[in-house]
């Protein structure tokens, strides 16, 4: 699950590309980066989505 401001309010979505185009979010290229440096990201940084301003919602936590 990910998520982002949008409107003054928080939305929600199973795809962080889905709040990327709904809330014009910019490509973080630093994300990017990581993801296209090798096979596996390192924890914390796997959990980043490739736009800013959209989070995931981390494992254990509530919306």
């Amino acid at each position: 699950m990910y998520r982002a401001e949008a409107g003054g309010g928080t939305v929600c979505a199973d795809q962080a590309r889905v709040l990327a185009r709904l809330t014009a979010a910019e490509l973080d290229t630093a994300q990017l980066v990581l993801r296209l440096t090798g096979d596996t990201v390192p924890h914390p940084l796997a959990w980043g989505a490739l736009w800013r301003g959209v989070q995931a919602v981390l494992p254990g936590t509530a919306l």
